[in-house]
């Protein structure tokens, strides 16, 4: 990012009008969900067809080895 601060993204391949319905809800339930073992959603994108969920980056092993402590 511009301020120097590490992001994850996620981009939806889905291009059907149901992938549309899919990312909406998508998020909208991550913008309701606040829990220590979720990532934080930061923000979306959708330019030129494109769909993408932005997150915080969590590093050091995967989400996985976060929440059962194998890293």
């Amino acid at each position: 990012m511009d301020d120097g601060n590490e992001i994850a993204v996620k981009m939806l391949t889905r291009e059907d009008r149901s992938g549309d319905r899919e990312f909406i809800a998508e998020v909208e339930m991550l913008s309701r969900l606040h829990h220590r073992n979720l990532v934080k959603l930061i923000g979306i994108c959708t330019e030129r067809g494109k769909r993408c969920l932005v997150y915080e980056l969590i590093r050091n092993g995967s989400v996985e080895s976060h929440l059962h402590g194998m890293f």
